[in-house]
């Protein structure tokens, strides 16, 4: 499958920024995006190559300005429907499935928590702030250049299997938002948010006082630091998530946050419960 991927990749790649561009009118820029894929196919069957430029963009659309969108995503082509788990098949695109979680890298591969829960990975919004680690406040499907499926209603709906049976639908919206709601989620991302921006101020005393004794102490005290005055507010985002993760909205239902720290705070990690297969079973 890995083969066959890859070559699809080389073949009939189109850019997740073209993709973006459309997605606000969903209908008009698949659309679009299925006549580039039916040139490409037509090119290679033909032996030929398309000259850059010489498919048109629709008027009105070239100006577009680039949309926000999760960049830890991407649609998958060659999965097998959720209706007949068994067959692997190729799809179009416009019912391609996107994949919205992974598998947990936080707990050893051969545990049971392995096998029973995944990550949805909330991206960096680097347009917010560049000073310090900002996630998205927007569920993930919901962000301005999110695909949308004209099928589903606003909500992860399973529609295909990949990825050693794991359930994926047609559209952005990952199964984190059957646990959560969006003014839920914004509340504990801004409060995040928040307290990095608080963390990571250049000119802070923290950081005015760290200079001074790494330089009377000729760099000892940056070794010393560590131990006898850590970056208190740092901590204080570790107790925070800590505190969230022990609230009943979380415990109930099995979710919680991966604390930022572990994945060096280029994305913000929920686990989640491993979505079910058609049978009620976990894969």
């Amino acid at each position: 499958m890995g083969n066959h991927n890859a070559q699809k990749v080389q073949s009939n790649s189109i850019s997740s920024a073209n993709f973006s561009k459309y997605s606000s009118s969903n209908i008009e820029g698949k659309a679009h995006i299925e006549h580039v894929a039916s040139e490409l196919d037509q090119s290679e069957a033909n032996g030929t190559s398309i000259p850059p430029g010489t498919v048109e963009t629709p008027k009105g659309k070239e100006d577009d300005a680039p949309q926000f969108f999760n960049y830890h995503e991407f649609s998958e082509t060659f999965y097998a429907d959720y209706k007949d788990p068994g067959c692997l098949k190729e799809h179009d695109f416009l019912h391609a499935i996107s994949i919205t979680h992974f598998p947990n890298v936080y707990v050893p591969s051969c545990s049971e928590a392995f096998k029973r829960t995944r990550i949805v990975r909330i991206p960096r919004n680097f347009e917010a702030s560049l000073g310090s680690p900002y996630f998205s406040t927007v569920l993930p499907g919901f962000e301005p250049a999110a695909f949308t499926s004209e099928n589903d209603e606003e909500m992860f709906i399973p529609r295909g299997i990949y990825d050693d049976d794991q359930v994926f639908g047609c559209n952005s919206i990952s199964p984190l938002s059957s646990y959560i709601t969006q003014a839920r989620y914004e509340e504990i991302v801004k409060d995040i948010n928040d307290i990095l921006a608080y963390s990571f101020q250049v000119y802070s005393w923290y950081n005015i006082l760290d200079v001074v004794l790494g330089s009377l102490t000729l760099g000892i005290w940056s070794w010393l630091s560590k131990y006898i005055c850590p970056n208190r507010k740092l901590f204080s985002l570790e107790l925070y998530v800590e505190q969230v993760n022990q609230t009943p909205l979380f415990k109930s239902q099995g979710i919680q946050i991966i604390s930022p720290r572990r994945s060096g705070y280029l994305s913000l990690d929920f686990q989640i419960p491993m979505p079910p297969l058609p049978d009620g079973k976990i894969a």
